[in-house]
């Protein structure tokens, strides 16, 4: 699979009570919006009982196919299937598995009707992953206007953590947000996700309870960084947990002896 098109494998599993020798199988491919046929494959198979036929194919992953199978001479043995939605196959170089677990927004301060304020973004992948890309846009709600933006690169992801991410914005006060956070791989992005800033007491976004909200209110600095706990033996604790163990089966030996 690469960028444009899709190399796809198909298994037809059969069955004849007796041995099928050269038998021809025709694989039609057509296209799914117009019915035009495409392409016409065929191959060559012999076989008795339960056995199976593989046909190889290559697809665009701009359209949606209809895939007919027929053995010649044998009608009776057509089978269909549509493929659809190719272009939602991801390229393994391009495979993101992490989750947005949560997206909290922090009010570092406010000067001259600009707020500054950090995303906190916290990721739990499934596999673990280099190099990743991420970046962060505030939207104005209403305008869809591109408000400010950051990038943030060269992200390592392990799935033996939750990875916390901080990105700092500098947008007008008193306006609604939505924060988009996009992920990124070899030029392509892969995933994407969403939140909504209310900064506007006024005029809450839609299903946004209004409130009587003020920025200068919420100013909050960074926390610090907590240093990841790393676990190391104690040397020769095992050899002190051994020793005494000794001590005490003699001690209680000998006391034993003077009972």
């Amino acid at each position: 699979m690469n960028y444009s098109s899709v190399s796809i494998e198909f298994i037809l599993s059969m069955y004849s009570n007796r041995e099928v020798k050269n038998a021809t199988l025709i694989t039609s491919i057509y296209d799914e919006k117009t019915r035009l046929l495409l392409e016409e494959l065929k191959k060559n198979f012999s076989g008795k009982g339960d056995f199976t036929v593989t046909v190889n194919g290559s697809f665009s992953r701009l359209r949606s196919y209809i895939v007919k199978f027929t053995v010649l001479k044998h009608p009776e043995t057509m089978r269909g299937l549509i493929l659809t939605n190719l272009n939602e196959l991801t390229p393994p170089n391009s495979e993101l598995m992490v989750n947005l677990k949560s997206m909290d927004f922090r009010i570092l301060n406010v000067s001259n009707n600009k707020v500054r304020v950090c995303v906190e973004m916290y990721f739990q992948p499934w596999k673990a992953y280099n190099n990743v890309t991420f970046h962060i846009k505030a939207i104005q709600y209403e305008s869809k206007v591109l408000a400010d933006e950051k990038w943030i690169h060269n992200v390592n992801l392990s799935p033996e953590r939750t990875e916390i991410l901080r990105s700092t914005l500098v947008i007008p006060d008193k306006y609604n947000y939505l924060i988009v956070v996009e992920a990124w791989r070899n030029g392509f992005l892969v995933k994407s996700w969403k939140n909504v800033l209310n900064l506007n007491p006024e005029k809450p976004v839609k299903n946004v309870t209004q409130v009587n909200f003020s920025s200068k209110r919420f100013i909050k600095p960074l926390p610090q960084p907590v240093p990841r706990t790393t676990y190391k033996k104690t040397p020769g604790f095992e050899v002190l947990v051994t020793l005494l163990v000794i001590v005490l089966t003699c001690w209680r030996f000998r006391r034993e002896r003077k009972d």
